[in-house]
């Protein structure tokens, strides 16, 4: 295998939850009826980050149906934002 043939991918939270959430077993809600939560938490202070999603990810969110988003903010508040 050579470095061509290697793919260096990462998954952010709001993806990994939507794929969890379909690729999980049991009975399903639309995922209209679902909101996404993501914190990010500095593992030193203690203190909240900012998670809002980024670009890839909200378009993610929003392609699932996905309305209502609440991300933390470096202020240590969390942040609601609906989506269309």
């Amino acid at each position: 295998m050579n470095k061509k043939d290697t793919v260096n991918r990462t998954v952010h939270a709001e993806c990994a939850a939507i794929d969890n959430y379909l690729s999980s077993a049991g009975k399903k809600i639309g995922l209209s009826k679902l909101c996404i939560i993501v914190i990010q938490v500095h593992v030193v202070t203690g203190e909240l980050r900012m998670s809002k999603p980024c670009k890839n990810c909200e378009a993610a969110i929003r392609k699932m149906g996905i309305k209502h988003v609440y991300y933390s903010m470096t202020d240590g508040s969390i942040f609601y934002e609906k989506y269309s």
